[in-house]
């Protein structure tokens, strides 16, 4: 090889390495901020027409027989495309069949009874204008079947005072399951002198009867002596049959 043609080949090896070496110096700071790419255009000889990249932001500049060029990384936004044209709707699912109805369920037991009402209503009056002693006497009765009862007694009592002063006395009656308390009432008042008073008794009480029967009884006294006498004017029970107590 001759020495001019070593010489030449010598020269371009340089030169690219140049530009090789211009390109990695400046590729940490390129492309730009906002994707701006600068670049030199060689205008001179050895070569012609080379184009190196420089990181302008980092105060490189193009050489005496340079030209500065820029371009951006990305090409610019192209137009907007056409509205596309609506799709076909879909057709309808078919509907599905009805689904077969279920079979009865069975019958629930039955529930246990609600206990009675009143089943049964019954009375018992007692002897009208009995005279009445201190000690209580019964007036009037019921017998009754086994079951739960309720009884309401009334009793209208008169006392009569006819000489002396005026006297306070009690009216008592009482209601009885055999001869067990179940009820009662009593008035204490002031009969006048040669005058009577009337009073109105009224109780209530519960009865159970046991298996073979039972009695219920009205009972009444008069707190009298021998210048104040009373006497029963009216006196009943009215009787009703229940389920039971509570």
């Amino acid at each position: 090889m001759s020495c001019e043609l070593r010489r030449q080949a010598s020269i371009g090896g340089l030169a690219a390495l140049a530009v090789l070496a211009a390109v990695v110096i400046g590729y940490a700071g390129i492309p730009g901020s906002g994707g701006v790419i600068s670049a030199c255009y060689n205008t001179g000889p050895n070569p012609s027409g080379l184009l190196r990249v420089i990181d302008a932001e980092a105060g490189a500049k193009c050489g005496r027989n340079e030209i500065l060029l820029t371009f951006n990384q990305a090409g610019p936004q192209g137009p907007k495309g056409d509205k596309g044209d609506p799709g076909t709707n879909g057709t309808n699912g078919i509907d599905g069949t009805n689904g077969t109805d279920g079979a009865d369920g069975a019958p629930g037991a039955a529930g246990p009874a609600g206990p009675a009402g009143i089943s049964t209503a019954t009375f018992a009056f007692a002897t009208p204008d009995l005279w009445l002693p201190n000690e209580f006497v019964k007036v009037a009765s019921k017998n009754l079947p086994e079951g739960s009862w309720v009884v309401f007694g009334t009793a209208t009592i008169r006392s009569f005072i006819p000489t002396g002063s005026d006297l306070i006395r009690n009216a008592s009656c009482e209601l009885r399951n055999g001869a067990n308390f179940i009820g009662g009432a009593t008035d204490r008042r002031r009969t006048p002198t040669f005058d009577r008073t009337i009073v109105a008794l009224s109780m209530n009480g519960g009865a159970q009867i046991p298996a073979g029967g039972g009695e219920v009884s009205l009972w009444c006294s008069y707190q009298g002596d021998a210048v104040a006498n009373g006497a029963l004017e009216q006196g009943m029970m009215m009787i009703l049959q229940i389920g039971g107590f509570s």
